[in-house]
């Protein structure tokens, strides 16, 4: 079945990723987007290394159009949910790291001053 523990797919991520594809191989295609969205998600924003066997399936799942518009959906949502934790949530750890070396505090000071100049390049 699908339904799995977040320490299994930590532990072994992939098998259960493999597992994770059969199930949805037998599921309704817009059940199954939903749910490979979902996994696909909670993947990135753990930076589970079995993600390019996600990606690779999803053509073989729903094929190439549906596929791709589906990981791109999910990896926008991934990036945008680890952005606002980073943001947010661990921001009071990166500023302690960025106290006890230079160099980073340097590149902070950077970042914040000129970010969208840096960005570009």
């Amino acid at each position: 079945g699908i339904d799995m523990e977040l320490g299994q797919i930590m532990k072994d991520p992939s098998t259960t990723f493999d597992t994770i594809v059969s199930s949805l191989a037998t599921m309704d295609p817009q059940k199954g987007m939903l749910y490979f969205s979902s996994f696909y998600i909670l993947a990135e924003i753990l930076a589970i290394p079995a993600v390019p066997i996600l990606t690779a399936s999803s053509g073989y799942l729903f094929g190439i159009i549906p596929g791709t518009a589906t990981c791109l959906f999910s990896a926008a949502i991934a990036a945008s949910i680890s952005f606002v934790i980073g943001r947010t949530l661990l921001r009071g750890y990166v500023e302690n790291v960025l106290d006890d070396n230079p160099k980073f505090r340097c590149m902070d000071k950077a970042i914040e001053k000129e970010g969208f100049k840096l960005m570009l390049l």
